[in-house]
Formats: C-alpha cells, sequence, structure tokens
C-alpha cells in the first residue's frame, strides 16, 4: 500500500482484536498483526477486560494471557511498525473480573435498581468504593509496564447499572456520577504517562459530563448502523438523537476516532462521513465473531476498509471489497468474486454461497489448513459462515409453517423438506469448526461449533414435534412498530375466555433478522376457545407501536372491533381497529428520563380490544 498517497485518511489506522470474549493463541495474534500491517494499520487495539495475567489480578491458568506473553505482541507489533493499545473497561462490561471471588467487593452491591432487566450488576465497577478504585490503579500500573505504548483504553460503554447502589445513586441522579469514573481514570493513567482514549455512547445518558472531561481524552465514537449518514451518526441509545459528532468533538477541542464493525454499508458510508471532519485516527473494530466466523475471516473487511480510506470521495466502494476479495482469494475469478463480496454483505444469500461451493477454490479443500491465514483458510471460513446463515434462514422458514394454526398436512411436509437436510449440513459445520479449533486455538476457551450445534438442535426439536394444527392451538399476531430499535419494551397479552383473563404471552417483543422497525409478533397459545378481547400491557425503556392485532385458529380469524380501555401513556388508541400503518403509541420517546427513574421504566400503559370475527367488525 502507497502510504503517500494523497487520497489517504489522515490519522491513526487502527484495528481491534476482542481477546476477552474470543482468545486467540500468540502465534495467531503475531499473524493477525503481519497481515493488518501488511494494509496499512498502524494500531492495534487489543480488547482485553482482565485477560492479562499480572501480580495484582489473575484469571485461572488458561483464560489469560502472562505478562511476557503480552511483551511479545508487542514487540513484535513494534517490529511491523504498529503500536499496542489495550482495552481494560473500567466502569461496565467487568464480568470476567468478577468470575473471580475476590474481585466482587469491587462490584456494584446487588440492588433492585438495576436496569434494562439484568437482575444484579455483576458486570459493574462500584467506582464510589476506594477499594475499588486503589484495585484498578495498581491492576493499571502493571498494564503500563506490559504496554509501554502512549494511549491506553479506559473502556466505559455500555455501563447500564452504574450509580445503581447505594453508595454511588446521588450522584447519578445529580448527573455527576459518570464524569467522576472518568476522570477517576484519566487522573490514573495520566500518572502513568498514558493519554486516555474511551468510547462515547455513554455520553448519551450523560451529556453533562462532556464539559467535565478533560480535552485530551480520545472519544472512539462507535455506531455500527448500516448506513451512516453525511450529516453524522444517530447516538446509539438515549433516543438515538442525531448529531453530527465528529464535528461537535472538533469544536470542544476534543481528538475523536470514528469506529465501524463488520457491515460492509456501516464500513462504506461511516468512511464516507468521516473523511469530511478532522479525526485522530479511524478504527476497525472485531468482537467476539463465533457465531459467525474465526477473527480471522473478518480479515476482507478489514482489507476493504483499509482500501476505502485510502479512496477518494465518489469512487465506487464496491471496487474495494472487490480488491480486498483478490487479496484474500486470489485463486477466484469473475462471478465468483462477485459472490464473495455479496457473501461478505450478506451471509445468507444462497445463489452467491452456491457460486463459491461450485468454485475450484471449494473443489480444492481438503483437511483443515495448518495456518488459518491462508488462501484456503480464509474460503473455507467463509463457506461455513454461508452455511450457518444459510440453515437460520432456512430454519426461520419451517418455523413459521409450523407455528401457522392454519396450517395444512402439506405446510407440514414442506416444513420437513426444508429441515431435512439441514441436520447432516450443521453436523459437518459443527465437526468443521470443532476441528478448526484444534488447529488454530490451542485448547483456548470457546466453542466455535455451538452455533452450529445449537441451529441443530432447533432443527431436531422441530422435526420432532411436526405435525398438523390441533384444534386447541391458536396464535396472537400483534403488528408493532419499535420506533428506536435499541428500546427495550416488555409485554404481556391476557386473553379474555369466558369472562376470565389469562395471560398468553409475554416478553421483550423486537424486530428479528431482517424485519427493521416494523414487524409482526406472532405468538402461539393453546385455549379450546377462542377469546373475545385481548389486553396487551407495555412498560420498560422507548416509544413502541401496535398497529393491528389478530387472533386465529385453523378455522377464524378475530379482528378488533372496539377499543374498550386504555390506561398510561397509550395515544391514539383508536389506530388499532384499522388494519394499515396508522398505529397506538405506547411509552416515551427516548429512554434517558427512565434510565434514571425505575418507577417510570416499571410504569405499566395497556389498551384492551374487543374482538369480532373477521366480516363482521365494521
Amino acid at each position: 500500500m502507497n502510504c503517500a498517497n494523497a487520497n489517504r485518511m489522515p490519522g491513526l489506522r487502527i484495528v481491534q482484536l476482542d481477546l476477552a470474549r474470543q482468545m486467540e493463541t500468540i502465534p495467531f495474534i503475531k499473524g493477525f498483526i503481519d497481515r493488518v500491517a501488511e494494509v496499512g494499520y498502524d494500531t492495534l487495539q487489543l480488547y482485553l477486560e482482565a485477560r492479562v495475567a499480572t501480580k495484582t489480578f489473575a484469571l485461572p491458568g488458561g483464560e489469560c494471557y502472562t505478562p511476557g506473553e503480552m511483551r511479545e505482541v508487542v514487540a513484535h507489533a513494534a517490529a511491523r511498525g504498529m503500536t499496542v493499545v489495550p482495552v481494560v473497561s473500567l466502569l461496565g462490561h467487568a464480568e470476567l473480573f468478577f468470575k473471580q471471588p475476590e474481585c466482587r467487593a469491587f462490584m456494584e452491591p446487588r440492588t433492585d435498581d438495576t436496569r434494562l432487566g439484568s437482575g444484579d450488576n455483576t458486570g459493574t465497577f462500584c467506582l464510589s468504593n476506594p477499594a475499588t478504585r486503589t484495585f484498578l490503579a495498581a491492576y493499571l500500573a502493571d498494564l503500563a509496564k506490559i504496554f509501554p505504548g502512549p494511549f491506553f483504553h479506559a473502556g466505559f460503554d455500555e455501563a447500564w447499572n452504574a450509580g445503581t447502589c447505594p453508595l454511588c445513586r446521588k450522584r447519578e441522579l445529580e448527573g455527576e456520577y459518570f464524569a467522576d469514573c472518568v476522570l477517576f481514570a484519566h487522573d490514573t493513567l495520566a500518572a502513568l504517562g498514558k493519554r486516555m482514549w474511551m468510547w462515547d455512547d455513554f455520553l448519551a445518558f450523560h451529556p453533562k459530563a462532556l464539559a467535565r472531561i478533560p480535552r485530551d481524552v480520545v472519544m472512539m465514537h462507535w455506531c455500527y448502523d448500516g448506513d451512516i449518514s453525511g450529516h453524522g451518526c444517530r447516538q446509539n441509545f438515549a433516543g438515538r438523537l442525531r448529531e453530527d459528532a465528529l464535528a461537535k468533538y472538533a469544536s470542544l477541542g476534543y481528538d475523536a476516532v470514528p469506529c465501524w464493525w463488520r457491515k460492509p454499508g456501516n464500513i462504506r458510508s461511516f468512511i464516507t462521513y468521516a473523511r469530511r471532519q478532522r479525526v485522530f485516527g479511524c478504527c476497525h473494530t472485531q468482537w467476539e465473531e463465533f457465531k459467525t466466523n474465526f477473527h480471522g475471516g473478518s480479515l476482507p473487511l478489514v482489507h476493504a476498509a483499509a482500501v476505502l480510506m485510502d479512496t477518494p470521495d465518489g469512487t465506487a466502494s464496491d471496487k474495494a471489497f472487490a480488491s480486498a476479495v483478490r487479496r484474500c482469494w486470489p485463486s477466484l475469478r469473475g462471478i465468483e468474486v462477485a459472490a464473495a463480496v455479496r457473501l461478505l454483505e450478506d451471509a445468507s444469500d444462497e445463489l452467491a454461497l452456491e457460486v463459491l461451493k461450485s468454485s475450484p477454490l471449494a473443489k480444492s479443500l481438503g483437511g483443515v489448513e495448518a495456518d488459518p491465514f491462508c488462501e484456503k483458510a480464509l474460503f473455507d471460513d467463509l463457506l461455513l459462515r454461508g452455511e450457518i446463515a444459510r440453515a437460520e434462514k432456512r430454519i426461520r422458514k419451517a418455523e413459521a409453517l409450523l407455528a401457522d394454526p392454519r396450517r395444512t398436512e402439506a405446510d407440514v411436509a414442506e416444513a420437513k423438506t426444508i429441515l431435512a437436510p439441514l441436520a447432516n449440513a450443521l453436523a459437518g459445520v459443527a465437526a468443521r469448526r470443532a476441528e478448526q479449533a484444534r488447529r488454530w486455538r490451542n485448547g483456548l476457551p470457546g466453542k466455535p461449533e455451538a452455533e452450529a450445534e445449537r441451529l441443530s438442535r432447533r432443527v431436531s426439536a422441530l422435526m420432532e414435534s411436526a405435525s398438523i394444527a390441533t384444534a386447541d392451538e391458536k396464535s396472537l399476531e400483534v403488528e408493532l412498530t419499535l420506533v428506536d430499535v435499541y428500546g427495550i419494551p416488555w409485554w404481556k397479552a391476557w386473553g379474555r375466555f369466558d369472562g376470565t383473563w389469562r395471560e398468553i404471552a409475554s416478553g421483550i417483543w423486537k424486530p428479528g433478522p431482517g424485519d427493521g422497525a416494523a414487524f409482526v409478533k406472532k405468538l402461539s397459545f393453546k385455549s379450546d376457545t377462542m377469546p373475545d378481547a385481548i389486553r396487551l400491557e407495555h412498560h420498560g425503556y422507548g416509544e413502541a407501536q401496535l398497529r393491528f392485532i389478530m387472533v386465529v385458529d385453523r378455522s377464524s380469524r378475530l379482528v378488533p372491533k372496539a377499543i374498550a380501555a386504555t390506561s398510561g401513556t397509550v395515544r391514539d388508541a383508536g389506530n388499532v381497529l384499522v388494519d394499515d400503518f396508522s398505529a397506538a403509541t405506547f411509552g416515551r420517546p427516548g429512554f434517558l428520563a427512565a434510565f434514571r427513574d425505575k418507577a417510570l421504566q416499571e410504569a405499566v400503559s395497556s389498551i384492551t380490544i374487543e374482538l369480532a370475527a373477521y366480516g363482521s367488525a365494521r
């Protein structure tokens, strides 16, 4: 790569490996460094949490890296022109620390004030406890000697339950606690000669904190939406306000780094947006990948991002992904390259998968390769990712057929036809993943085959239960719009049967894969008779909208006839009576207020809907 390219975006080129959730061997990490350095990355961000053993703290043997191993990584990176930045989350995401009994004194005490449905605080440090600060300061001092670079990433993302215990609560309600925690991390790291980096997502919940955070803190500005506007990202939480955060940080004197993940659309659009701003660098994050691929399987996206960062605005971005595909898989030709690009975009694209499976490269695959970064190993990983996504897509189709109370013998036969070949396919994927783990991971924690095994169990359960609907099977079909897909709505459905109310379904009803904000939730229940009314109750975080409901069995369909009652925040309830995209609205925009007030989060709103047979309800 020509680093003198005039189109090159300025600043650091950062790539992250998540070793906290998905440990890799030292040879693997070195190999990864070699390959990302080749395409211009100069900084390796290691997401570690508690993975490094020191004299202050150590996980059990086999679950951590020794100081010597990490120094070896640092030296290897330096020889390739790369700096290593460790990430240790100093507020939330402390789960690995709390696996050890001696650290549990440092967590926020378990209370009834935990947020977002969590039953405890086992992922959150209590920084109001002086002992916690003493422990973390000692651990950071140990790590500063292992990682001599100038930067240290202190986390601070997704700290859902920070500030909920009696020691922290008053300061949190005053809007000061989060800033206090950031200042502790900043001052501790500054004393060790480190410049602090932090994720910026929780500033959406703590907007006052920005006024107190020192200007030398680097803001790691992440958003994983599939399409980032040229006017800026939406905040990740608390109502998803759109703001030009990179411009805001620059105006306030902060350095900022845009951070994307594995969606090609996210990568393309974020780089286009970031190119128009002053940035300290750019970061390609990688988080735990075992549901889809090994960390090495993300190299095509890492490479494509590198090309895009050297590509002038307006150049067709698909060329960058084709270039990355050719770099990783030089044996692919013509339509095979296009199919690989497509599979990176949508792993469930069955046509692209079949094109690649019929390629000469696929036919040359044999046993698992020793080198996880060679062309065949990366291609094997891509194909297995496609097999998993295709299986899940087909399972969802079969589930929809078998959950319909109107299903016929033909529907059952179709579902079985869809499911039958999946058992062997998934067994093959699981075996291949297990063999890859044996060759590449040397007994490290984690099971790459677990996702294939989970899907296989779903297939077996569906095959065993596949039969024509019985007379008592019913389905409540609820048409919803979740305005904020990061919202967390708790729903409960009651049916009235012969004058008696009975709960028939409950849960957090959110869109499925590919559904977007508008979706239909189908909830099965059993009853000898149909209900004559439905009551839906809602509480939680963020607005949710109810468009329409139906109750169906194998011979009839009931739809809304009248609104009998509402309570709480329900607005425009009458819209439920019309089967269009108008809606009744529940809850409040965003969830900043409810985030700090449990009474708001638990406040129940409800709508009671009288039912009638379809055709007679108007």
